[in-house]
């Protein structure tokens, strides 16, 4: 019969634990708040970041699909400075050519020029002993001619 006092004796013993035990899982409810919030938080934030993270992709997706046309655009304008240098580098060979031969053309000239005052200074002399001579010979002429007279 010990068997059946403590049967009947053990019901009555858990009611009253049960404010216990219902104290007890509140204070665990109420423990866990801040830990569901931060469980909730955290499944939040990944799926933030993932929203984040494919509108990232989509802008730099967006700014790729536009670097070939602006490569494009600063390859064109690199041709055309390219063309434009080797027009004016054509240009500045001709106009060095040019120069080139226009020195070489008044070098020839000056020395022509020095020729001809070398002649010239040659037939000045020429001419001064001519005339020299030339009057000599009137004087001579004349005094010939008194002679015969």
């Amino acid at each position: 019969m010990a068997t059946s006092s403590t049967d009947s004796s053990a019901p009555s013993r858990h009611i009253p634990d049960l404010p216990v035990q219902a104290a007890d899982q509140e204070n665990s409810h109420t423990s866990l708040q801040p830990g569901k919030a931060d469980v909730q938080e955290m499944v939040e934030d990944p799926h933030t970041r993932l929203s984040q993270a494919t509108q990232s992709l989509t802008s730099l997706t967006a700014s790729f699909d536009k670097l070939p046309e602006e490569k494009n655009t600063i390859l064109e304008g690199n041709v055309a400075i390219e063309q434009r240098q080797a027009h004016m580098s054509k240009a500045t060979a001709k106009s060095a050519r040019e120069i080139s031969d226009m020195t070489i053309k008044i070098q020839e000239m000056e020395a022509q020029i020095q020729a001809y005052e070398i002649e010239n200074a040659e037939l000045q002399d020429r001419v001064t002993a001519l005339e020299t001579e030339s009057h000599t010979l009137q004087c001579r002429v004349q005094d010939l001619e008194i002679e015969k007279k």
